[in-house]
């Protein structure tokens, strides 16, 4: 018989080159009072679409995700738009579309002056992830007043 695995209720997945840098602070004030695990993809090989090497490791980070309520998925602003670690993950995770289905979103971002257009494109982009993975996102942060607003969201429903 297996481990029985206990769920994790809210996953604070990095999306950036630093497990303790930037993004992972702004995940610690945003997820301030809500107990949470933390998971750095850059500790992960997560091949990109089309690609099957006998190295990937979406599986562990997908068993992680499915176990949880909420994903709050944060990021660095590279070049206008999110990592490139985050952007392969919303794409293979695209890919079994029911995987995430009835949990909730929350998505961060930080960097240093992202224009109006990146804003739009990475916010559309998350509410576009969460329609398509039916999830219910249920916030947006990127700064310190949308994180303290966020933050109180979460803890209402911890």
């Amino acid at each position: 018989m297996g481990i029985m695995r206990v769920p994790v209720k809210t996953v604070f997945v990095n999306a950036s080159q630093h497990a303790d840098g930037n993004t992972a602070d702004m995940g610690r004030r945003l997820l301030a009072g809500v107990p949470y695990e933390q998971l750095d993809l850059v500790e992960y090989r997560i091949d990109a679409l089309g690609q099957r090497t006998a190295g990937d490791q979406l599986e562990p980070v997908e068993a992680m995700l499915r176990r949880s309520e909420t994903i709050v998925l944060g990021t660095p602003v590279y070049w206008h738009t999110v990592s490139g670690l985050l952007k392969v993950l919303l794409e293979r995770l695209s890919q079994g579309s029911s995987v995430l289905a009835g949990k909730r979103l929350v998505f961060c971002y930080q960097g240093s002056g992202p224009t109006p257009e990146s804003v739009a494109q990475m916010e559309y982009m998350m509410g576009r992830f969460a329609e398509v993975m039916g999830m219910q996102l249920v916030g947006i942060a990127s700064d310190a007043a949308s994180v303290r607003r966020v933050n109180a969201r979460l803890r209402s429903t911890a």
